[in-house]
């Protein structure tokens, strides 16, 4: 009972926290890229943030934004300090014990969802039922606890806050069980069980799981950053710093924490809510002007030859500045063609040797153009609210029709990188050498159409139209190519010299690669537009005041006319 309790509580946390992401959608991103230019914004953000979601999942949020670019380390320290003491706001909500209300919340958590069917009100709704599953497991749990709270209460006076044995006990089990869980609101929610039942009689007893937990959060981050570039590791790496920050003022102001604490309340839950906001707070406070510092700290615990990563394009301030808003624009998506083009070389290198964590960077990097893709929608969306010349506003639909093609290419690199692993993971399933050789080329010939388009798509004016049309004319070399190598793999299969299970994922991949490259044709098309172009002479200019608006309206039509069509 008490693990079927504890599996609802994680279960109705998870369902929680993904109900409120998916409510905010594309807001937290958005709230997120701002809140890098002020540490004290950032911090109440991420705090704000992580009131609504777990500090696990936000913080693994944060890292994924990090290694596609939209923060920046240093940007994302802040936030972090924030996502952490704002779980511990969250935990206060339950230290209230709303178990009275639990199959209330479930029914109208249900009920919500069984009516309204999609959008926010349907999320909302399957928060509501977590928030319900979340108090019905601690109800559980403590219901069983408390009947065996004499049997079990003299096994954790081990766990005492009030000595340094008892502390570090109380430490590395709850760091662990949390490690385990991938949930410190599951382990601390536990410590509010205990308490609640008589397991545990007092605060000391509770102090140490709670300094546990905030370490063992960090494991969280720290397995979601496997794979992806080496600011995304400093980030989860310094997310771990910080909570053994916290941790270590804990225990050196434990007497101090525990007395102020215990003035709070005379609950006992209470107090254990207070102390893990206080110790999150006021650690964070105190870091919060040393982050260059942290910073610093972080790079030389962790030195790395790897490149830094292109950081984004898409700066807020920028967009009141039309034409240098479009320029960012198009050097963020050939930010995504770059990306595309690392995955699908990588591809042909798997081709002939089988790389575990080389498959695991190509899906990485999937879920890095996704979310570059959001982002630019969202910036090229903001930017459709300020005052814009006819090019300027047909820019912007050549722009998000390139986004999107930019993201099939993606999904069909992806399908690529699936197919090829599955292919290896079979030992019954072998191309020859000849099909590998095909293969190799083909992708080759679509790694060359992928460098001309990113060649032809480079920020600020040029004959956009002639760069195109050299990759259409590579297309249709690549297509010829493909449909021959097909017709030959086709009568090896009928010649029985290749294996029809192998013959199928042969045929699956160049598929999948020719309609990449048939995406790259339509981005081409796209760029052959009359209008598609970005003025250097333009660039740094503010849009027109609310004056100059309306005289544009009325009579700059033609001299629009004629800026555009000259191609200067």
């Amino acid at each position: 009972m008490v693990l079927g309790g504890l599996a609802l509580f994680l279960q109705g946390m998870r369902m929680m926290t993904a109900g409120l992401r998916d409510a905010a959608g594309t807001r937290i991103r958005k709230i997120l890229s701002k809140a890098t230019h002020n540490r004290l914004t950032g911090y109440g953000l991420g705090a704000g943030l992580g009131l609504g979601m777990h500090s696990s999942a936000s913080s693994v949020m944060t890292v994924g934004f990090v290694n596609a670019g939209i923060l920046t380390f240093a940007g994302a320290l802040p936030i972090l300090y924030g996502l952490n003491l704002g779980t511990t706001l969250a935990m206060q909500l339950v230290s209230f014990r709303f178990t009275d209300l639990a199959y209330a919340f479930l029914f109208l958590g249900f009920a919500v969802q069984l009516v309204v069917s999609r959008g926010v009100v349907h999320q909302a709704g399957k928060a509501l039922m977590g928030f319900g599953m979340l108090f019905l497991g601690m109800s559980i749990m403590g219901s069983v606890l408390g009947a065996f709270r004499e049997e079990l209460a003299p096994h954790l006076l081990a766990i005492d806050g009030g000595t340094f044995r008892g502390m570090l006990v109380g430490i590395l089990i709850a760091t662990l069980v949390t490690g385990i869980l991938q949930s410190s609101g599951a382990v601390i929610g536990m410590a509010f069980v205990m308490l609640e039942s008589g397991m545990m009689t007092s605060l000391q007893q509770a102090y140490p799981i709670i300094l546990g937990a905030h370490i063992g959060t960090s494991a969280t981050a720290l397995l979601g950053c496997i794979g992806t570039g080496i600011e995304a590791k400093r980030t989860a790496i310094g997310n771990l710093f910080f909570n053994l920050f916290n941790v270590l003022l804990g225990v050196l102001l434990a007497p101090l924490f525990l007395r102020a604490v215990e003035m709070t309340s005379s609950d006992l839950v209470h107090q254990a809510a207070n102390a893990h906001t206080l110790v999150m707070g006021v650690a964070g406070l105190a870091l919060l002007p040393f982050i260059a510092y942290h910073e610093r700290l972080v790079r030389w615990a962790t030195p790395s030859r790897e490149a830094m990563p292109t950081s984004s394009f898409l700066e807020p301030a920028l967009l009141t500045q039309p034409e240098s808003a479009l320029n960012a624009g198009v050097s963020e998506l050939n930010r995504c063609l770059e990306i595309c083009q690392n995955s699908l070389q990588t591809i042909r290198r798997l081709q002939i040797e089988d790389d575990p964590k080389a498959f695991r960077r190509i899906f990485l990097q999937e879920e890095v153009l996704n979310e570059i893709k959001g982002a630019t929608r969202d910036y090229l969306a903001d930017l459709t609210r300020r005052y814009l010349s006819r090019r300027q506003a047909l820019m912007i639909q050549y722009l998000v029709r390139i986004n999107t093609n930019i993201e099939r290419i993606g999904d069909h690199i992806e399908s690529m990188a699936t197919l090829t692993r599955k292919r290896l993971n079979k030992d019954h399933v072998k191309l020859d050498d000849e099909a590998v050789a095909s293969l190799r080329t083909l992708i080759g010939q679509a790694d060359e159409v992928l460098t001309a388009l990113i060649e032809a798509m480079q920020p600020g004016w040029k004959n956009y139209d002639n760069s195109a049309k050299k990759v259409m004319a590579m297309r249709n070399v690549f297509m010829a190519d493909a449909e021959t190598a097909m017709k030959r793999f086709n009568q090896r299969v009928a010649d029985h010299l290749e294996e029809p299970l192998a013959g199928l994922y042969y045929t699956e991949t160049l598929l999948a690669l020719i309609r990449m490259v048939r995406h790259c044709k339509v981005i081409s098309r796209e760029m052959q537009q009359p209008y598609f172009g970005i003025k250097p002479k333009k660039l740094g200019r503010e849009e027109p005041k609310s004056g100059e608006k309306k005289r544009d309206r009325q009579v700059g039509l033609d001299e629009v006319n004629v800026d555009d069509e000259d191609g200067q």
